[in-house]
């Protein structure tokens, strides 16, 4: 069996950089642990390589930007491939969803980091996890974001994968609630068996099973 092709996809900003030097460190709490790093990149390498290969997302001027920074911290085993990683022009949208799902299909299993990104940048690339996996989140382990504990001193690395799902299921939802049907292509493995009592509910009342309807009624309303 083939072993599964995992990725962390960052974009990469300035940030830990300053008039062409490292700036101070900062506290980074990512799963109940602080690391000091000068930003998330580093924090990211450190925690996930080389289990997980490093996939940059950048500009020209943040990929300067974050060689000063890996050079700092020592770190020698990355590999910037612009072939592969970098946005000429961050205002060509479709350039730039069309990088993001290059990458994305290259892999099993990822973890998407928006922290620090450019401008728009984390934006774009959250709407392009939406359109890119609305049917299917499983490829997705965390979307990973530095929430500000204290300004440009300490940060706490946040999971936003939950509001991918929580997507997935407002339109199972709102589809349910008009038609009584089941979308069927949605897959949510967090919401797995809510789906399942839907599902269960929508067939007893589209077949008229009046004796099994009561009780798939009851285990829907439970879940919910």
């Amino acid at each position: 069996m083939s072993q599964n092709k995992k990725a962390v996809i960052t974009i990469l900003g300035m940030s830990g950089v300053k008039q062409n030097k490292v700036a101070d460190k900062c506290l980074y709490t990512i799963d109940g642990k602080t690391i000091e790093n000068y930003n998330i990149f580093p924090t990211l390498i450190k925690k996930y390589s080389p289990e997980y290969k490093i996939e940059p997302l950048y500009t020209k001027e943040a990929k300067q930007a974050q060689e000063i920074v890996l050079e700092a911290e020592g770190i020698k085993n990355i590999v910037f491939d612009d072939q592969r990683g970098l946005l000429d022009d961050v205002n060509d949208f479709e350039a730039v969803f069309s990088t993001i799902d290059k990458i994305m299909t290259r892999y099993d299993e990822v973890i998407v980091d928006v922290s620090h990104g450019f401008r728009h940048l984390p934006i774009l690339m959250i709407v392009d996890l939406i359109i890119q996996n609305f049917q299917d989140t499983s490829k997705i382990r965390n979307i990973l974001f530095a929430k500000e504990i204290i300004q440009f001193k300490e940060y706490e690395i946040i999971d936003l994968k939950e509001y991918l799902d929580l997507a997935n299921i407002s339109f199972v939802l709102t589809t349910f609630e008009k038609n009584y049907t089941v979308a069927s292509h949605i897959k949510s493995q967090k919401y797995k068996k809510l789906l399942q009592k839907l599902n269960d509910f929508s067939n007893d009342l589209m077949a008229l099973n009046i004796g099994n309807l009561k009780k798939t009624a009851k285990e829907l309303f439970d879940e919910l």
